[in-house]
């Protein structure tokens, strides 16, 4: 009766277990992009939907930014080139108003191809809706998490720079 009550308990955590460690599939795999030309992304993703020139004012200077427009699978994505170097993604979910994670919100950064050690720190947050992340990788320098509900696992919308020379 033991043994019997041993194997059930052993099951009983291996399920609880694999419940919540779920899997993370790849939304969007962002270090993909980083810094790649302009031809290279359009070679990756094709000719964009929209493509936007707009100046940038800030505190280093004026920069002429264009503004890349895809909507593939459910995302809607903007990606950001300086001089045709991409050096920053936004992505907003395309079908609905927000984004999902299963385990923890650190799964966002797999959600978008990045791995992070499980102790990273936001450098940033505001009323724990708004994370900002630093040196994420040699290729992601910041992570910004918008509208994040820890309780609902929801977010709506991540900008992830490569290059933040022209951003302030």
């Amino acid at each position: 009766m033991k043994k019997f009550a041993v194997i059930i308990m052993f099951l009983s955590l291996i399920f609880i277990t694999s419940c919540s460690n779920k899997e993370v599939a790849v939304i969007f795999n962002a270090p993909e992009y980083a810094k790649i030309t302009k031809d290279q992304l359009y070679q990756k993703l094709g000719e964009p939907k929209y493509a936007d020139e707009w100046t940038n004012k800030t505190s280093k200077g004026d920069f002429r930014l264009t503004n890349h427009t895809y909507f593939i699978d459910n995302l809607y994505l903007e990606i950001t080139t300086f001089e045709d170097i991409v050096v920053k993604i936004h992505a907003f979910p395309n079908e609905t108003n927000t984004f999902k994670f299963e385990n923890n919100y650190l799964d966002i950064f797999k959600q978008f191809g990045m791995d992070v050690k499980s102790n990273i720190k936001p450098a940033e947050q505001k009323n724990n809706k708004y994370l900002k992340f630093l040196n994420i990788s040699d290729a992601v320098e910041e992570v910004e998490i918008y509208h994040l509900n820890k309780s609902d696992k929801t977010y709506n919308y991540v900008y992830i720079t490569f290059d933040s020379s022209y951003f302030d």
